[in-house]
């Protein structure tokens, strides 16, 4: 056997020739196959862009609605819990809920401690709730008033004002009610399977809930059941896409 091949030599020449040939191929076709890779990717990253700025569009379109009657359109809204891709787990202890969780530029919530201060320190505050189910339709339910008490009030919801908006009165319901977790219940016991068979904390109220936006994220393949929820608009048991709780000071 060679220990080299020799260009000079007609069969070794040939022998080169055919391996560089295939060689050749071989980065062709890989190339080709990333360069059908990028495209693919380049229309996923375009219709994930175009679906973005049409969700934004229409959160927009709610929040000027919202706007209507006051004298400061320009006011933003803050926003104290959000739930978008299912990146963070909203099952959590009373502790966590009280200090807040998750990414702010994603899924989060404030905590309730934080949320206590916002609306009883300074001027008393509105909330407004947006949501988006899968098939990309917006709905909006804002109240005029919005107070969380204490942690010795048990961050009950102390102040729910007049509801106007299309999604339905999600919040009514739980007018009033302490906020409890699975680790912590302050519904006299009578609510201890709610936070067990539907997870996160709320405040929870017999029968559990009319809107529940701390249950679990679901896929849209997994949104015919119960998640985060809102009863008025799509029944207790569907899941939402997107769901966000603002508040500012009211006008």
């Amino acid at each position: 056997m060679k220990e080299y091949l020799d260009p000079n030599d007609s069969q070794d020449n040939a022998f080169l020739w055919k391996n560089l040939f295939i060689k050749l191929n071989k980065v062709v076709e890989a190339t080709e196959k990333l360069e059908q890779n990028f495209e693919s990717i380049n229309k996923r990253l375009d219709e994930l862009t175009r679906r973005q700025n049409e969700q934004e569009n229409r959160l927009n379109k709610i929040l000027e609605n919202a706007n209507v009657g006051n004298k400061a359109p320009e006011s933003q809204w803050t926003t104290i819990m959000r739930r978008k891709d299912g990146s963070v787990n909203f099952n959590r202890n009373w502790n966590e809920y009280k200090n807040g969780f998750g990414n702010p530029d994603a899924d989060f919530f404030v905590g309730l401690e934080m949320l206590h201060r916002l609306t009883t320190e300074g001027k008393p505050q509105e909330l407004l709730v947006v949501l988006v189910d899968f098939e990309d339709e917006t709905r909006y339910a804002r109240y005029d008033s919005f107070r969380i008490g204490s942690e010795a009030e048990k961050y009950a919801i102390t102040q729910l004002g007049a509801y106007s908006g299309d999604a339905g009165d999600g919040m009514g319901w739980h007018r009033g009610k302490k906020f409890t977790t699975y680790d912590q219940d302050n519904n006299a016991g009578k609510l201890r399977d709610c936070p067990q068979n539907f997870k996160g904390g709320w405040w929870f109220h017999d029968p559990c809930y009319s809107g529940h936006l701390h249950g679990p994220y679901r896929k849209k393949e997994q949104s015919g059941t119960w998640g985060v929820s809102w009863d008025p608009w799509r029944k207790w048991n569907v899941s939402m896409k997107y769901a966000a709780m603002m508040i500012r000071p009211k006008m």
